[in-house]
């Protein structure tokens, strides 16, 4: 069974969201408003291929 190394056990709080995060979990959320807000906008993190796979699953 897969087990979160220390670098990847939720550190973050947020005030407007319930829960823990990781930092690639707070990144991959911000990547999705970004992409929400312009589509076209170079964030720096290439999360298009789990964007795209998110979005289909969403369809179904």
């Amino acid at each position: 069974m897969w087990q979160p190394t220390p670098s990847r056990k939720d550190k973050y709080k947020l005030k407007s969201l319930p829960g823990k995060f990781t930092g690639l979990h707070l990144l991959a959320i911000m990547y999705t408003a970004f992409r929400k807000i312009d589509p076209t906008m170079d964030t720096g993190a290439d999360f298009g291929a789990e964007y795209q796979s998110a979005m289909e699953m969403q369809k179904k």
